[in-house]
């Protein structure tokens, strides 16, 4: 009889628990480290989270020399500490988060710098050099993960009308992105790129909140496009932060080489400070790398993506009764 009185929304709350493929579950300790959660009703985004989060790893390091360090670092932790960790998921994680920076760094020719091996070692994608090219990669990264967004909420949707609505978000996003060519770099508008809004726009309006009389949903559409429009073209261009993180860490590292071979190594004394420059620099740059995956890498993932996902991160750990 209590429980017949109760509030049907009083509800208990529904803790989650992830369950992944063994190289999916890496991502687990980054979880832990932000204390976020996906709520029992939202989507698991692990392996989307994993995969991009390591590719913008990969370019905000953005040297080869600095992935090694990482990489022998975790090695290093890993047989000090294979005792005392049980789960070796961190290790692994950032095993496949530095080779993303190696891999990065010999595609760009960059080894603690650029500036110091220009007639030495050339890039394997020369393409990387260029300002212009990385900043259109920087926009075509957030526009493919912005459309995977949009293209889970469709499913999740299906087979609601709503879920039309959501292919025209994805319109949108496309047309954002080269609105941002257009704006940013200066590059030419295609003709085909104005499709994207003429489909778009209709599909919002009529399909975002769907009802059985279209004009009646044409209201609350009208909302849902204005009140996102303008989030959907700055989102697409928050992710040249990729760009110009990397681009600054390139020129911290040849700034601290061009200053120690200023000092050169001609006897013990000045090499001694060359190469004290050399170290506490290159330091600096690492651990100035390291703050802007925390603050870049993240957000592009719990806040961009997720918020087109529309993700709360409202989860709850499952913790199981259990004898101590």
């Amino acid at each position: 009889w209590a429980l017949s009185i109760a509030d049907p929304d009083d509800e208990d709350k529904v803790p989650t628990l992830l369950r992944n493929p063994r190289w999916v579950k890496i991502i687990k300790p980054l979880f832990g480290m932000m204390n976020i959660l996906p709520g029992y009703r939202e989507a698991d985004i692990s392996l989307v989270f994993l995969l991009f989060f390591s590719v913008f790893f990969g370019i905000l390091i953005g040297d080869a020399g600095y992935g090694a360090v990482f990489f022998l670092l975790t090695l290093a932790a890993q047989i000090k500490l294979k005792d005392q960790v049980s789960d070796k998921a961190v290790f692994f994680l950032m095993y496949v988060l530095s080779s993303c920076a190696i891999v990065w760094g010999v595609l760009s020719g960059t080894f603690f710098g650029q500036a110091w091996l220009a007639q030495r070692v050339q890039p394997l994608l020369p393409w990387l050099r260029d300002n212009d090219h990385v900043q259109m990669l920087c926009f075509l990264i957030g526009a493919i993960h912005l459309s995977i967004a949009h293209l889970w909420r469709a499913v999740r949707k299906a087979p609601s009308p709503a879920f039309i609505g959501e292919i025209g978000w994805l319109c949108i996003i496309w047309g954002m992105f080269f609105a941002a060519k257009k704006m940013v770099l200066s590059a030419t508008f295609p003709s085909y790129a104005y499709s994207f809004f003429i489909a778009g726009v209709p599909l919002i309006l009529f399909f975002s909140k769907p009802n059985k009389n279209p004009l009646k949903a044409i209201g609350p559409g009208m909302g849902d496009f204005f009140l996102n429009i303008v989030n959907s073209f700055t989102d697409i261009v928050s992710y040249i932060r990729l760009f110009a993180v990397g681009l600054a860490s390139v020129a911290v590292a040849d700034a601290f080489n061009e200053m120690a071979l200023e000092v050169g190594f001609g006897n013990i004394m000045a090499g001694f400070f060359a190469a004290l420059i050399l170290l506490a620099g290159h330091l600096f740059n690492i651990v100035l790398g390291s703050m802007s995956i925390l603050v870049h890498g993240l957000r592009l993932n719990v806040l961009e993506f997720s918020g087109h996902l529309n993700m709360e991160w409202a989860g709850e750990q499952y913790q199981p009764l259990r004898k101590r």
